[in-house]
């Protein structure tokens, strides 16, 4: 079952049944491998034999197994299958575990059935010996903040809360992003520093990768930059792909100079007015492509793009550009002594024109 050869494991565990000397060796536990892995394996014919063969065989199923195949149900979109199940538990006098409420809640939510979530919490609630933890919150969160459900996510935190539950990071990330949603970025803000303050949550990359996000959704790009700014300072760098979409939308809407400088910051190049990040995980394609973009906009953005190149030299000095991107540049810094005079002019040209190109 480890290697990934479940018919072998089906296959053995049937051998042994017909053999007197092994047969009562064989219970639910051993049924239960074969069980996860027809559903990981997403054969889901094969589950339902092995099931039923199991309960021909006078092996009553555990509480696990039902979880395993529940769980198989919800990945294998056979959802209907699920209140079956949860019956035939009761009718056998086993009570779903928090594990069996967890992925049912999981596998709900991850269909974007949010009514049916909440029934099932509903339900975690009223059972006795059990108890939602933070997963299922989060969970539970999460769900929300894909459907948009602000006043519901926020009243899921406040019982998440009132059960004596510490929020994360995660669940402010998924907060964020659920402030995001419904287009209630001053909340969003709010969020990170009520956390900060009563429970003690440093916002990290996530958190700070979910706020621009949420900015750039909202089409708000002064936003956008305060959380970015917030992030630098605090000495996180967000997510590779939302920090190209800032720098490309301040480029397109004419703020070319403030995306150099954010560009710079996270380089670790010395910026004014900013904070720059002692290590940086940006690759090489996001530098060529934030290049690109300045040479493909107006005159003053192309400008910035040669004296940028050469201070990126100084930290990467290994950084390759497309042959293109090295026309570019010379036609950029050629227009720009193009109205100068003589030989002044071309050695001036020249000097600037060498530091970008790799040695």
């Amino acid at each position: 079952m480890s290697n990934g050869d479940v018919d072998g494991g089906y296959e053995l565990i049937t051998q042994l049944l017909e053999d007197d000397k092994c047969k009562h060796q064989i219970n639910a536990v051993v049924f239960g491998s074969v069980l996860k892995g027809f559903g990981r394996a997403k054969r889901m014919d094969r589950l339902w034999a092995a099931f039923k063969e199991m309960q021909a065989r006078g092996i009553s199923p555990s509480v696990v197994n039902f979880n395993a195949v529940i769980d198989a149900c919800l990945r294998n979109n056979e959802i209907s299958a699920v209140e079956g199940l949860l019956q035939d538990m009761k009718a056998r006098g086993l009570e779903p575990n928090l594990i069996t409420y967890s992925t049912v809640i999981k596998g709900v939510c991850q269909k974007g059935d949010m009514s049916a979530a909440f029934s099932v919490l509903k339900d975690l609630r009223a059972a006795t010996g059990v108890k939602a933890d933070e997963i299922v919150y989060n969970t539970m969160l999460d769900g929300c903040a894909t459907a948009g459900l602000v006043s519901e996510g926020e009243q899921l935190l406040e019982e998440m809360k009132k059960d004596g539950l510490s929020p994360t990071n995660y669940t402010l990330t998924v907060m964020v992003r659920l402030m995001g949603q419904g287009r209630q970025l001053n909340r969003a803000f709010e969020l990170i520093d009520t956390f900060a303050q009563k429970h003690r949550i440093r916002a990290n990359s996530h958190v700070f990768t979910a706020l621009v996000q949420a900015c750039l959704t909202c089409r708000d790009l002064p936003r956008a930059s305060e959380a970015f700014e917030r992030a630098l300072r605090s000495r996180v760098q967000p997510d590779q792909k939302v920090c190209q979409s800032l720098i490309r939308s301040l480029i397109a809407n004419g703020q070319a100079e403030y995306a150099v400088g954010l560009l710079r910051s996270l380089l670790g190049l010395p910026v004014s007015r900013l904070p720059t990040l002692a290590s940086c995980t940006l690759d090489d394609t996001f530098i060529t492509e934030a290049i690109s973009c300045l040479l493909e906009s107006g005159s003053e953005a192309c400008a910035l793009a040669p004296p940028l190149v050469a201070d990126i030299r100084t930290v990467r000095p290994k950084l390759r550009l497309d042959a293109s991107i090295d026309r570019a540049l010379a036609m950029t810094v050629a227009r720009q002594h193009s109205n100068s005079d003589g030989a002044a002019a071309a050695k001036a040209a020249a000097k600037r024109n060498a530091p970008w190109r790799q040695q």
